[in-house]
């Protein structure tokens, strides 16, 4: 039998990043997301207007489960 693997119980406790106001360049230079990631997230923005909340990335393209788990808590409205 395998032991169970723990997820990380670490939080992000750097400089947040403000989804509403950060440049695509800003968001791949502070979290290391690929640009292709970063334009999706400042497109849907332009085209849809400001985000409610962080949780709303689930609706762009390209931005994964898997993304919003690791990159989530650096994020903020």
């Amino acid at each position: 039998r395998k032991p169970k693997v723990e997820e990380p119980t670490e939080t992000y406790t750097g400089e947040k990043i403000n989804i509403n106001t950060a440049s695509a360049e800003e968001i791949h230079t502070k979290t290391g997301l690929s640009k292709t990631v970063c334009f999706s997230i400042t497109g849907c923005r332009k085209r849809d207007g400001n985000y409610r909340s962080v949780e709303d990335l689930a609706n762009v393209p390209r931005f994964t489960e898997a993304h919003m788990k690791k990159y989530g808590p650096m994020f903020e409205v």
